[in-house]
């Protein structure tokens, strides 16, 4: 046993002089407490003391690169910065300058309610941009429930409830029985550009089981909200969600079972390219023709025009023949069982969104009902196209459990693995992950990769830089 410990500590000492051949680490001053990717890749980080006006300013002007004494929430589309500075320690605004002005958005520009008191109503550290040019801000407090502020791309800020029940909580507190006490809301943009939150709750007055739970979408236009009243039997205790780039959302709830909705937003988005899977359909290879067929279920509602045009142009039986079957898979929300068409899992985590739209999962005792395979921790993809594919965690050959995986898709496609104990790697499209960075930075917090192609990470002590050489 000795003898294997050995062999194993000079593989890793092996390894960490491949690492540091292959890139270069650079621990910033203490001053700098953490960093933030805009959407150009450019690279801004945050200090600990200064003039947080004035650094914002030049931010937003291209003179420097670091913010002082404030948190960076957002920097948009437009190089608009938004800020929390430190001096606001109770959180009740958010600051943005747009290059001729400070806006100051306060927790007071909530309506006002019957039963609303401002006291303890606060901003979380959140603020996300959509597709669309929308920002959004999230204000409230866990007994009182949580807003959404929107400032829209044509200017007007728009407050909203974020779900029924905090307004019902908000306006009569009687009305619904038992208190309920909202936990801080997760706010996301989906790989379809679209906004979506969602929110979990327990009863103040440790009544029996979960409050309520839920989430909503908004595309633009309408929102779609999908609600769990208090005393429900139903099991969507939603804790997070997972938009997915077929069309679909899952959830991660309170027991280990997925689950994944249809959105009505599906039915809108463009159909891809059908002509490959079309060959595939008609290949002499079974597997190649039910691979076909699954990959297409996955893609969801979106494709019911398509198939249909495409069944009455068609003249091939065996494509004529799976489209009814399809379409019939299509129409059927896809709430247990078998995702992207094919695969089985206990339990999944989001790990990342890429810039490409492609979601990266981790799952447990994921099962492919096609070629049979199972995997007891597997890294899943969702490509932009809605195909979805699973390999075994690249965790699982330093026998580490999925849950330290972190996983970071940089702008050139290439995939940033971080495993706890065993550090830094990178995969390219053709290549073998490559180490850069060991098992001392494994804890660190992946803030992103600029456009020079350096990572950066926040650690314990310090913001960390990693530049990966080329092989």
């Amino acid at each position: 046993m000795d003898r294997l410990f050995v062999i194993l500590a000079a593989l890793l000492a092996n390894l960490a002089m491949i690492a540091a051949a292959d890139a270069q680490r650079v621990a910033l001053p203490a001053e700098m407490r953490d960093a933030y990717i805009d959407p150009t890749g450019r690279a801004v980080l945050e200090s600990r003391t200064g003039d947080w006006r004035a650094s914002g300013e030049a931010v937003y002007n291209g003179q420097a690169a670091t913010i002082a004494a404030a948190k960076i929430l957002l920097i948009d589309h437009q190089h608009r910065v938004w800020l929390r500075p430190d001096e606001d320690r109770e959180q009740v605004t958010v600051q943005m300058f747009d290059g001729k002005a400070w806006t100051v958005r306060n927790v007071s520009d909530i309506p006002a309610a019957p039963g609303r008191s401002l006291p303890g109503i606060h901003f979380l550290n959140i603020a996300v941009e959509d597709a669309q040019g929308n920002v959004w801000l999230v204000d409230g407090e866990a007994a009182q429930g949580w807003w959404l502020h929107e400032l829209t791309a044509g200017g007007t800020w728009v407050t909203k409830p974020l779900h029924e029940r905090a307004a019902a909580l908000i306006k009569a507190p009687a009305t619904i029985g038992k208190v309920l006490k909202f936990s801080e809301p997760q706010v996301l943009i989906g790989p379809d550009g679209l906004f979506y939150a969602c929110w979990n709750s327990t009863r103040v007055d440790k009544g029996e089981g979960m409050g309520a739970s839920g989430f909503a979408q908004y595309d633009g236009n309408h929102w779609s909200e999908y609600f769990y009243p208090t005393g429900s039997n139903n099991v969507d205790n939603v804790q997070r969600i997972i938009p997915l780039p077929d069309g679909s959302v899952g959830f991660v709830r309170t027991i280990d079972e997925p689950r994944v909705v249809w959105m009505t937003s599906a039915l809108n988005r463009p159909a891809p390219d059908l002509s490959g899977y079309v060959e595939r359909l008609t290949s002499l290879s079974s597997r190649e023709r039910e691979t076909a067929q699954a990959e297409l279920i996955a893609m969801g509602p979106r494709l019911r025009k398509a198939l249909e045009a495409l069944a009455d142009q068609t003249e091939d039986p065996e494509v004529k023949g799976r489209i009814p079957e399809i379409l019939q898979e299509i129409s059927k929300p896809p709430t247990k069982g078998v995702y992207g068409g094919r695969f089985t899992f206990a339990s999944w985590r989001l790990l990342h969104v890429g810039r490409s739209g492609r979601v990266y999962l981790a799952t447990r005792d994921c099962f492919n009902k096609i070629s049979n395979e199972r995997f007891k921790e597997a890294l899943v993809t969702v490509s932009p196209e809605g195909v979805w594919s699973a390999v075994d965690s690249p965790t699982a050959k330093f026998r580490q459990p999925i849950v330290s995986l972190q996983v970071y898709e940089d702008g050139s496609g290439r995939r940033w693995d971080q495993i706890a104990t065993a550090g830094l790697f990178v995969s390219e499209a053709k290549a073998a992950p490559r180490q850069v960075a060991d098992a001392a930075d494994a804890d660190a917090t992946m803030r992103g990769v600029d456009a020079s192609g350096k990572m950066y990470l926040r650690g314990k002590d310090a913001v960390i830089t990693i530049t990966a050489t080329k092989p």
